[in-house]
């Protein structure tokens, strides 16, 4: 077994540029204030070459995975052998992403901003596989501290069928503290690096920040190569996402920003947070098992269709004939979160009373002989659709004039719809599903924001059929591969809560990628002849793309 690991910068942006994550008129870039970095480890085992990246950034997307893939073929690594995650950084570039409802608060796609996070995650990547030598694994698995994370929808939470309910004291309990390292060494037990999985969203830094920052997995990475264990030789420090949908380091009321914050000063929290993530793995080194150099290594990746997909009856509480929706952004979306308040988050009534109109609505129709797919999510944009779509359900976009004095997004998203993008999608409709085996440990990559829940649900599933050939635990990676916003379980999705809302195709969301994990480790189980990639990517031509024209300078 060959290991390498290596780091590289990847800091772009334009001026006026919105960052990606809070969607806040008042984020807009005005300078760095800190580089950011990709992280990778490149493990080799038989002529076959393996790649986890981890970049700081909000979340990866099919455009940039896809750029980011053409600048290494001549490394001759198979295309379902490379995983690209982020950290959930809300303060990185925007513009990476094909997606118009992903560009339409940075207004715009940002084709060089795209190249240059390309151009660093290439080289962050070839460097690791220039640095490959004799090595050995190690994994453990350890408890995060308590001061750590708290579940900001625990309301969602309360729902789900077999959880102990909290409430608004007790919702730090609403939280999987059980964090996962896996240990690189040389072949003469130099440390050379770590991977740290534990799911914390990364919105310690705030929208009235200004310039370009990484969050606490970026200061985690950071202080820990500055300290790195005895005996470390370029030690390469990656802190990892597991499920954080709901999971926020936000556990404070700041009345004069009205926002959810850990600390009153943004800096101070990231290096509190930071430093509490980089001891916990560090106390954690000196234990582990280790992983016998023959061990299996293996990997495999499928383009999944997400919309109007069927999915196993049993992942489905028995519905009848159980399938995905096309992806549409719910009217929940509008209150935001504590940490990062919507347009209508002092009005939260609003929502409620639509949701109640949902939910009888299901019921009529439910009396009628018919099923109610979206209920009882209240349509704020059909996105799958596109401009062919509508607004709340009844305005035919195509019809919809908002001037930008009154909303400048949603001015630009109707002008850009109308332009190069009138038969496309708003969102992508087809998402990438990723298993990285190492020996015991299995990683699932999931192109979403799965919410606690969800993703231990996602993670079962997966060792149900993976245990027998030896897998003993599964990480469930998010923000992985693209992009397709969250993904709560059936009955979170009742909640109609800003995760809920944003989770595009609907109430089976979680069974669908539930149900394609089944198929795809079935099909990998029956040998590579069996494996297909699916539909593959979906990208914009370079017409529909620009169809998106930037625009740098403030509104």
């Amino acid at each position: 077994m060959y290991v390498g690991l290596a780091k590289s910068d990847i800091t772009a942006y334009q001026t006026g540029m919105l960052m990606m994550g809070w969607a806040d008129i008042k984020n807009r870039c005005e300078g760095v204030a800190d580089r950011i970095e990709a992280r990778a480890l490149a493990i080799r085992q038989e002529g076959r070459t393996f790649v986890f990246v981890s970049a700081e950034l909000c979340f990866p997307t099919q455009i940039l995975r896809h750029e980011v893939f053409k600048r290494i073929a001549d490394l001759s690594i198979h295309d379902s052998d490379w995983m690209l995650t982020a950290t959930h950084n809300h303060s990185g570039p925007s513009g990476l992403s094909h997606g118009l409802l992903y560009n339409m608060f940075n207004h715009g796609f940002h084709p060089e901003v795209l190249s240059d996070v390309a151009d660093g995650i290439a080289d962050c990547i070839r460097k690791a596989v220039a640095r490959l030598e004799p090595g050995r694994l190690r994994w453990t698995r350890h408890r995060m501290p308590r001061v750590l994370g708290i579940n900001r929808a625990w309301k969602a939470w309360n729902r789900n069928r077999g959880v102990r309910p909290v409430d608004e004291s007790t919702k730090d309990q609403a939280v999987d503290r059980t964090a996962t390292l896996l240990m690189v060494e040389s072949k003469a037990g130099e440390p050379l690096g770590a991977i740290h999985w534990f799911g914390l969203h990364g919105t310690l830094i705030h929208a009235d920040n200004r310039k370009i920052r990484f969050d606490h997995k970026g200061m985690s990475s950071r202080l820990w190569e500055a300290s790195p264990p005895e005996g470390a030789r370029d030690f390469v420090a990656i802190f990892a996402q597991a499920p954080a949908g709901d999971i926020t380091p936000n556990d404070k009321w700041d009345p004069k920003r009205g926002i959810m914050a850990f600390d009153t000063d943004d800096l101070r929290a990231r290096e509190t947070v930071g430093r509490m993530q980089q001891e916990a793995a560090a106390a954690a080194w000196e234990s582990g098992t280790a992983i016998a150099e023959d061990a299996t290594l293996d990997s495999t990746l499928r383009w999944l269709q997400m919309e109007e997909q069927p999915v196993d009856p049993d992942l489905a509480w028995g519905a009848s004939h159980p399938r995905t929706t096309k992806a549409i952004v719910g009217f929940g979306a509008t209150l935001g979160t504590l940490e990062g308040p919507g347009p209508l988050g002092d009005l939260p009534w609003i929502v409620a009373t639509t949701n109640r109109l949902r939910r009888v609505q299901r019921t009529v129709t439910g009396l009628l002989g018919r099923t109610l797919l979206d209920a009882p999510r209240w349509p704020l944009l059909e996105v799958g659709k596109g401009i062919r779509g509508k607004g709340l359900g009844i305005l035919p976009l195509q019809k919809v004039y908002i001037p930008e004095a009154i909303d400048p997004a949603f001015n630009y998203m109707l002008k850009a719809g109308r332009g190069g993008l009138k038969n496309q999608p708003w969102v992508p409709p087809t998402l990438p599903l990723q298993i990285l085996r190492i020996g015991p440990i299995a990683i699932v990559g999931m192109s979403c924001e799965p919410t606690m829940m969800a993703g231990r649900r996602m993670a079962g599933t997966v060792h149900a059929l993976m245990k027998e050939a030896g897998v003993q635990h599964v990480i469930v990676n998010g923000y992985a591969n693209g992009y397709g916003s969250y993904c709560t379980t059936a009955e979170e999705f009742e909640e109609q809560g800003y995760e809920s809302a944003m989770t595009l195709f609907g109430r089976w969301t979680l069974a669908a990628w539930r149900t394609q994990a089944r198929w795809l480790i079935r099909d990998w189980n029956a040998g590579r002849d069996h494996l297909s990639p699916g539909p593959g990517p979906w990208l914009l031509s370079p017409e529909e793309a620009l169809a998106q024209p930037p625009k740098a300078a403030p509104f």
